[in-house]
């Protein structure tokens, strides 16, 4: 699997392609122990209920903000404007969020957004610029309503016209999907184990009412088509409960054999530790209504055990049959992909090249990125176990675990600047400067330097904010207390009390912005549009 480290560059598709080849090269896939290209899983989404498909849907119109999934030569602005487009269009991939706040400050495609609603995510960590974003995510005229569901006044959300109050995971249904890094059949389902505040709705209801409310299809009585084609009718999706629990119907049907009925013990748990778990905030009625009779005892099934997971016993060669994979990619391995050869580079009118090839880091119009030797350092981030999340912040637990987000540098690095393990340290960029402690480690090779990337928030309780007239926060630094500084010692620091949130700093601020694009922004890779958050040189030096 390649992902982030070779990934997340302005040359990321070209290098992924060619860790593919290397597979390709000595016939690795869909071997025992060899490349695995697609994880086995229990659909959830069609079988006993449709959750695709909405009966008398609208057609879908327009272009999409991010200009994802479109060709740029089969618009009405490649007649107005030829080449160079103004910005890059994406024709192969998707969810390319970083674009939005760039493309609303160039004006290009849409110069505004009558709303967005965001859900999860927050821009401001994520995106290059971080809090550079504010000209637009503050700006009323390029997004008229600002809405932002979250457990806090978070960093993204803080700018907001709207923060509805978003359940905490722990509240909340969830399916997530899974990386295709093990050959097991599984699938993750997860449901409300505690109510932890009176008041939060799910975003689920929200958008369910918002479309009931607007007329649309695809919510209420006849919502979802049951069975293949709609062939068992249809049924209902009023609520959260109606989506989610069809869904475990779905899980529990598939495949060659469904799972066995939950028993009348089985049944009783189930009513039992909810009621105990979710209070009167445990409708039992309204879950069942969600599914039919007969799909009830095997939907608690799925439920008691958080998914569906076949066996994976290795002594029996689950996974697997004989030396193969048994959940096996079993197709073609393309060395051109003729798909992205046909397609064209929307700022220089060439076609894209349909093999992988070495290719400069390089801003959007072609001219590569300078490495300046008075910054040599690469700089490079990751999501921590322990603190992977913007959101992560919120828990005490695991600010225990880690202070902040120390630069990382090998001991040659650091000896190069005089630097000793926990100083406090500048980190400079081409766009400005962070102040940061160093963690000196052989974590780290030469050369570079990185930190885990969710730390230095403003929002999320680490400053005080004002709430109808009165101020609320900041949340507590239990180390400040204790007398326990930035820096003091990475990895040897005192444990069992937690920092501030808003300790260490936000890397995104570093990433520069692409000045060949009008709008700026950060630079992408011009194929598969990912984020180049590891295009960054910078130097670190003693505070």
């Amino acid at each position: 699997m390649s992902y982030r480290g070779p990934a997340m560059h302005a040359n990321g598709f070209d290098a992924v392609r060619a860790v593919g080849y290397l597979n390709f090269l000595i016939g690795n896939h869909d071997w025992k122990g060899g490349h695995i290209a697609a994880a086995a899983k229990f659909a959830p989404f069609t079988g006993r209920y449709d959750l695709q498909t909405v009966p008398d849907a609208h057609a879908g119109w327009g272009i999409p903000i991010t200009r994802q999934k479109t060709e740029y030569e089969k618009t009405s602005y490649f007649k107005q404007d030829g080449y160079p487009a103004p910005r890059p269009w994406y024709p192969l991939p998707g969810n390319l969020s970083h674009e939005i706040v760039p493309t609303l400050r160039a004006g290009y495609v849409y110069d505004h957004l009558g709303a967005l609603f965001i859900h999860r995510h927050s821009l401001v960590d994520s995106t290059s610029g971080g809090d550079r974003l504010v000209d637009v995510l503050g700006d009323p005229a390029k997004i008229n309503l600002l809405v932002s569901f979250d457990v806090e006044i978070g960093d993204t959300s803080r700018y907001a016209d709207f923060v509805l109050p978003d359940k905490v995971y722990l509240e909340r249904f969830s399916q997530e999907s899974i990386y295709p890094n093990q050959p097991y059949q599984l699938i993750q389902l997860g449901q409300p184990a505690v109510r932890a505040y009176e008041g939060p709705r799910s975003v689920e209801d929200v958008y369910l009412d918002l479309m009931a409310r607007l007329n649309l299809p695809g919510v209420g009585e006849g919502a979802v088509p049951v069975g293949k084609d709609g062939a068992g009718g249809t049924a209902a999706l009023s609520n959260e409960y109606d989506y989610w629990l069809k869904m475990a119907a779905n899980i529990a049907y598939t495949g060659k054999e469904p799972v066995p009925d939950a028993d009348s013990e089985e049944l009783a748990l189930f009513e039992r530790a909810r009621t105990r778990a979710l209070g009167e905030a445990f409708d039992l009625a309204a879950w069942k209504a969600a599914v039919t009779n007969e799909e009830w005892p095997k939907v608690v099934y799925v439920l008691n055990r958080g998914g569906r997971f076949a066996s994976a016993d290795p002594a029996k060669g689950d996974g697997y049959e004989g030396e193969l994979i048994k959940a096996r990619y079993g197709g073609l391995c393309q060395f051109y992909d003729p798909k992205t050869a046909s397609l064209k580079n929307a700022l220089t009118g060439e076609n894209f090249d349909g093999l992988a090839h070495p290719a400069p880091v390089a801003f959007a119009d072609g001219t590569p990125m300078e490495h300046p030797p008075e910054r040599p350092l690469a700089f490079i981030n990751w999501k921590a176990r322990t603190n992977g999340s913007h959101r992560t912040i919120a828990a005490p637990w695991l600010r225990e675990t880690t202070t902040e987000n120390f630069v990382w540098m090998h001991p040659s690095d650091a000896e190069a600047r005089s630097l000793a393990n926990g100083d406090a340290v500048e980190i400079e960029g081409s766009v400005g400067a962070m102040a940061g402690h160093v963690r000196v480690t052989e974590g780290i090779r030469p050369g570079v330097v990185g930190s885990n990337y969710s730390f230095g928030h403003k929002g999320y309780g680490a400053r005080a904010v004002t709430v109808d007239g009165q101020q609320v926060g900041p949340a507590p630094d239990y180390l400040e207390e204790e007398g326990v500084l930035d820096g003091d010692e990475p990895g040897k620091q005192k444990t069992g009390f937690a920092g501030g949130r808003g300790r260490g700093f936000r890397m995104n601020e570093l990433l520069p912005d692409d000045p060949t694009l009008a709008g700026g922004g950060g630079l992408c890779d011009p194929i598969g549009g990912g984020a180049a958050q590891f295009d960054l040189w910078v130097e670190v030096r003693k505070a």
